[in-house]
């Protein structure tokens, strides 16, 4: 029922309706916090001692990050220990806007990912580990996304590296361990506060990617306080599914 919802003052008064919360309490979860944050150049990144030096030299190989098209977007498995996501970065002017997915299959991840090496037991493409996949908008599955901070450029170049505890993309006592899965660009389609369109040209990752807000049932709560929560997936790759939300007939009747 809440796909039929095309304005804000409908969606507001469904969730209000259905599941007892007041407009000011769902706005406030709207709300999208954009971060500062201090422009890092490719060099200044290449110059630092980060992990002994052996990452920098291969990512000194790649392209400069600042001189990818706008909308380049990247696609990894980001592992630390037996827990895995997917990040789908997008560049826009000067920084990168993204999404954590978390599209691990529960339990099937059965042994830590230490290194790059170790992903090679978890093929990225098989659904029975990883939900998000190219085709999925057929199967009608549907994976928790979170809003990442607004982060910069240098980050389109981190795939394939492993990070040792403590440092970026790791935790205290796992590793952080990227791997690459996707590349392309991606354009903007409609954009609200409670829904998101992308169009991804990629080498696997294509067509129409959707991010949703909608309210979180008491039953899918892990914390008390969560009350709406991102939704993302391929549509359908059909000429329906595919259509731009702005073209279809609730995109033409609604603002």
């Amino acid at each position: 029922e809440i796909d039929h919802l095309g304005s804000l003052e409908e969606y507001l008064a469904f969730v209000q309706e259905h599941f007892d919360l007041e407009p000011d309490e769902i706005l406030l979860e709207l709300e999208e916090k954009l971060e500062k944050i201090e422009p890092i150049t490719w060099e200044e990144v290449l110059a630092q001692d980060g992990m002994g030096g052996a990452w920098e030299e291969e990512l000194a190989k790649k392209r400069r990050p600042q001189d990818y098209p706008k909308g380049t977007f990247h696609i990894d498995d980001h592992a630390r220990g037996k827990s895995s996501h997917k990040d789908i970065r997008i560049k826009m002017n000067d920084h990168l806007y993204g999404w954590t997915i978390t599209d691990a299959v529960e339990g099937a991840i059965d042994e830590k990912i230490d290194s790059v090496s170790d992903w090679k037991k978890y093929p990225w493409n098989d659904p029975k580990i990883f939900k998000f996949q190219p085709d999925m908008g057929d199967k009608n599955v549907k994976c928790v996304a979170i809003k990442k901070s607004t982060q910069p450029l240098v980050w389109l170049n981190v795939r394939n590296v492993a990070f040792p505890p403590g440092s970026v993309g790791a935790t205290r006592f796992e590793w952080g361990v990227f791997r690459a899965v996707d590349d392309g660009l991606a354009y903007q389609g409609t954009q609200k506060p409670y829904f998101q369109e992308w169009f991804l040209k990629g080498r696997y990752f294509k067509g129409r990617l959707i991010f949703r807000l909608i309210p979180v049932r008491p039953e899918w709560r892990k914390k008390p306080k969560a009350k709406l929560q991102w939704q993302t997936w391929l549509a359908a790759s059909t000429p329906k599914g595919q259509l731009p939300y702005l073209l279809s007939p609730r995109g033409r009747t609604r603002k």
